[in-house]
């Protein structure tokens, strides 16, 4: 009997160990950092990168990439972009212009923590979403549209 209930504890214990270390692992995809945040002190100095991390049970991880990313703002559903989402701005001699772009982009991995702050703990894409594609939004106003015919086309 003592035996039994011996091992019936062992495996308890083993498989909440197993539980422990599955749910306090993180893994950091390669050209990835993450940004560790503590419940009880806030925003870790460090970053994590590529691998796989144990982490307390009261700390949670934000992936940013730190590669070059491609994103699209087209009317076609080119790259990331699933819907239309090309947009219109007016020029500076009142017309409205349609317009499809494609950008490029990193995140710095020494500064993705400020990152981070900033936006409140938002990933990266959504980061993209609601910082960088309404801002391209309002950088083409100063433009005439006489002046986009003649622009250099790549």
């Amino acid at each position: 009997m003592r035996k039994s209930l011996g091992g019936i504890a062992t495996a308890v214990i083993i498989a909440l160990v197993v539980i422990v270390l599955f749910v306090c692992t993180v893994r950091i995809p390669a050209g990835y950092v993450g940004v560790v945040y503590n419940m009880n002190g806030g925003i870790s100095d460090r970053t994590l990168t590529q691998g796989f991390h144990v982490i307390s049970p009261t700390q949670n991880v934000t992936t940013y990439s730190i590669g070059i990313e491609q994103s699209y703002l087209t009317a076609s559903k080119d790259g990331d972009s699933s819907d239309d989402e090309s947009f219109e701005v007016p020029s500076n001699d009142g017309k409205g212009l349609t317009v499809d772009m494609t950008f490029t982009y990193r995140y710095d991995a020494d500064r993705v923590a400020d990152t981070f702050t900033r936006f409140k703990g938002q990933s990266g894409k959504d980061v993209k979403n609601s910082f960088i594609n309404p801002e391209a939004d309002t950088s083409f106003a100063g433009w005439s549209a006489a002046g986009w015919g003649r622009m250099k086309r790549w």
